[in-house]
């Protein structure tokens, strides 16, 4: 809080010193010095708004390929607030098939192209989306996908259950999954 100024033509606040998510009010007068009874005044409203969190994503033992029937773990837990304000974050996975002879479930995105959900084969026959829990950690065991080759996008937002912080962002790997294994 500032009650006066030094005779300055701008002012300045040095990094982190209003909070992410706040709103300043500040009044500023200008005068003339050699007669302070002729001045003005205006009513300046900053509103500091938050930076994009950025979401990350990590391979669990750093090998973007495996063997059928390895399985294989992916991480978002490096995900983080450059404003450090949120108190936590809620984690949305989503596979999407990459090999181009694979059968798959077309479901529109919004520009209206076909996306290749990642399907599996259940233990009565039935072909199913696979999904991967909600939470920071991705993980599939061994043959849980046949030999291809899918993109896993990690959704990550601000977990604020009043809804004011809708900030979020995406990453995403690619993993490769052989016939053979792959040495670790």
């Amino acid at each position: 809080s500032y009650d006066h100024l030094p005779a300055v033509r701008s002012a300045t606040a040095e990094a982190g010193t209003l909070a992410a998510g706040t709103n300043h009010t500040f009044r500023v007068v200008a005068y003339m010095v050699s007669a302070p009874w002729l001045n003005n005044s205006a009513w300046v409203a900053l509103n500091v708004t938050g930076q994009d969190i950025v979401a990350t994503l990590d391979m669990v033992g750093g090998n973007f390929s495996v063997g059928v029937e390895q399985g294989f773990g992916l991480d978002a837990t490096r995900s983080y607030d450059p404003d450090e304000v949120a108190e936590g974050f809620n984690y949305t996975w989503r596979c999407t098939n990459l090999t181009t002879a694979a059968p798959a479930a077309a479901a529109a995105d919004s520009e209206n192209t076909t996306e290749r959900r990642c399907m599996v084969s259940g233990g009565d026959g039935a072909r199913r989306e696979f999904v991967l829990p909600e939470g920071p950690f991705g993980i599939a065991g061994p043959y849980a996908l046949p030999v291809g080759e899918y993109r896993f996008t990690v959704s990550v937002v601000v977990d604020d259950p009043l809804g004011f912080d809708r900030r979020t962002d995406d990453a995403f790997t690619t993993v490769v999954v052989l016939p053979k294994p792959v040495p670790t």
